[in-house]
């Protein structure tokens, strides 16, 4: 049975958020010889080969001909490739991997809604603000014990959520131009030589043992995590809103608590426990299907 446009966007969104829970346990993993801006620059090499054998495969190496979709595609990169992932990875070298997750995702909701549904005034029906409202809360949840002691790292996690809205419609609007694929080749390639160039002026080079000590963790953020899971992303918020797509992603956060108990030895709290209860009830409002078929950025 083929799956209808919204039922596969959220398949995408489901699929892209389990893979990016691990991000940051990783991402963290790969801090034991590499800085924040190197492990960053190595990661996007190797998400370059990956994407590069997504075009090769797919023979899409004429898109990059488009120049309006390529005007994007800068915006894209400068925004969400240096922008938003220098952010990150520098937040995860002050705060903890379900942490930042929680924040990311708590924030990245709000600022999806201001930006899409406040300022831009797309379509969002009832039962998809409800859900959204429950995922915040969720997030809320977890996220209440540390807002009188918030550091660097949680502070740059939460400036980095205010980047992805606007990196999203850029990406929205290139997908209607030329796949996934090249957008996510054009965003790397971009976003390498400026990340590499801040880490050389501000880490120094690499030792060739530093980056053996880390390839493998480099290699699953760069080909799975960086690569694969943006594919997904991108392709889901093709066929469903960036709001609904970022509320349905806020599940991550739960997987890397646990991902993070089982790698980290970091036990859950009981209020990322309680928070699983309107995770569960904000999912299921999310996943009803809108009641208006004519939300802007699902045609």
């Amino acid at each position: 049975m083929k799956l209808g446009r919204q039922r596969q966007g959220e398949l995408f969104i489901f699929s892209e958020a389990t893979l990016w829970a691990l991000f940051p346990i990783v991402t963290v993993f790969s801090y034991s010889s590499l800085s924040p801006l190197m492990s960053l620059a190595g990661s996007t090499i190797f998400s370059i080969l990956f994407f590069a054998l997504a075009v090769g495969l797919k023979k899409r190496w004429r898109e990059f001909k488009n120049k309006e979709a390529m005007k994007d595609v800068l915006w894209i990169a400068l925004i969400i490739g240096v922008g938003y992932y220098s952010l990150i990875f520098l937040g995860l070298n002050y705060t903890s991997p379900g942490n930042a997750s929680i924040i990311a995702f708590t924030a990245e909701i709000l600022f999806s809604f201001i930006f899409f549904h406040l300022w831009r005034k797309d379509y969002i029906p009832l039962n998809h603000l409800m859900g959204a409202m429950l995922m915040a809360t969720a997030a809320g949840i977890v996220l209440y014990p540390n807002t009188t002691s918030l550091n660097h790292g949680d502070l740059l996690i939460l400036l980095a959520a205010a980047v992805p809205p606007l990196g999203n419609f850029f990406q929205q609007r290139a997908r209607k131009k030329i796949s996934s694929e090249s957008i996510m080749l054009g965003r790397s390639l971009i976003s390498a030589v400026a990340i590499m160039a801040l880490a050389l002026i501000f880490g120094g080079p690499v030792k060739i043992i530093d980056l053996k000590t880390s390839i493998l963790f480099l290699l699953i953020n760069g080909f799975l995590l960086m690569g694969l899971s943006k594919i997904l992303w991108i392709e889901g918020i093709h066929r469903i809103s960036v709001t609904k797509a970022t509320s349905l992603s806020t599940i991550a956060p739960i997987l890397t608590i646990l991902f993070s108990w089982f790698f980290l030895q970091q036990s859950p709290t009981g209020g990322q426990l309680l928070a699983i209860i309107p995770m569960i009830l904000g999912v299921g409002f999310l996943a009803t299907p809108a009641k208006e078929p004519t939300m802007s950025d699902t045609r």
